[in-house]
């Protein structure tokens, strides 16, 4: 069996599942007249470290915005989506009630949600597969043909 088709499949997993995740929202939301909006799923490491630098040692005075740094995230893997909800054509950055459905909605498919962290990032889902974002790193520079 040709080792790049596997590949392809195993990278195509985590888009699967937020594809699901999208359209058990539309249909959970769909009577409350409640969008989701998937606006950021793979970043590169530049921006990563971008952002990262917002509040610190860019635009200083504004809040943070992540507390990850390039390969401390897996947005760089591919395997992390952020999603706002959207009520009345307009983006809601605050409706907790939404993100908590948001988040168990996520759950129930297996992602991790950054609701749940210690630096609460509600918009945020991932899939682990149960590795560190350092092991995935570590994983990804290898050679597995």
């Amino acid at each position: 069996m040709d080792t790049a088709i596997k590949l392809s499949n195993l990278l195509s997993f985590p888009r699967r599942i937020f594809l699901a995740h999208k359209k058990i929202c539309e249909h959970e939301f769909h009577k409350d007249k409640i969008e989701v909006y998937y606006y950021c799923g793979y970043r590169s490491p530049e921006r990563q470290n971008e952002l990262y630098a917002i509040g610190r040692t860019k635009q200083v005075g504004l809040p943070t915005i992540t507390n990850a740094r390039a390969w401390e995230s897996f947005h760089q893997f591919g395997c992390a989506v952020d999603c706002v909800p959207v009520i009345g054509g307009r983006i809601v950055w605050t409706a907790d009630a939404v993100y908590n459905r948001l988040g168990i909605l996520g759950q129930g498919l297996g992602l991790t949600w950054g609701g749940n962290f210690k630096s609460v990032d509600k918009p945020h889902f991932e899939i682990t597969g149960g590795l560190s974002a350092k092991n995935m790193k570590k994983l990804s520079q290898e050679d597995i043909s």
